[in-house]
């Protein structure tokens, strides 16, 4: 199992309401810290897990999406993105990486409309996953 720490790119906005200004931001236990991806080669799946700063949920298999190769599990209770299983060919790295970041990005846009109020840790999962596609692609082909 490899680790990928993130470094998660949160956004902030300064609201004044009635002459008193506020701090708007999503909540840190809505970004992932850490991808912990994992590749079985006999099923040819790649699995990445996102860890968050506070615990662990009951997965959800509810999410589809119109890629049968890709499968996103959310948590039951907090709806964040727990693990993505992605099916590869693992032939050619380039193709891995192309896979996973292109499979993962429709997923995600499915996901935003399901739920919008999510939008942020759906672009923090998917922002995480853009960023480290080598990383990811170079584990299946190890």
């Amino acid at each position: 199992m490899k680790q990928i720490r993130i470094v998660a790119q949160r956004e902030s906005n300064r609201e004044m309401i009635n002459g008193i200004e506020f701090l708007v931001a999503v909540s840190p236990y809505f970004f992932p810290e850490l991808l912990e991806c994992n590749y079985d080669s006999d099923l040819g799946i790649l699995t990445i897990e996102f860890k968050y700063l506070i615990g662990d949920d009951e997965l959800d298999t509810s999410v589809k999406d119109d890629d049968p190769s890709v499968k996103v599990f959310v948590g039951s209770r907090t709806g964040r993105i727990q693990k993505i299983e992605v099916s590869v060919d693992t032939h050619d790295i380039d193709q891995v990486v192309l896979k996973v970041t292109s499979s993962v990005s429709g997923v995600f846009e499915s996901l935003l409309k399901l739920d919008p109020e999510l939008s942020q840790n759906f672009l923090a999962a998917k922002s995480a996953i853009t960023d480290n596609g080598q990383a990811i692609a170079e584990l299946v082909n190890n």
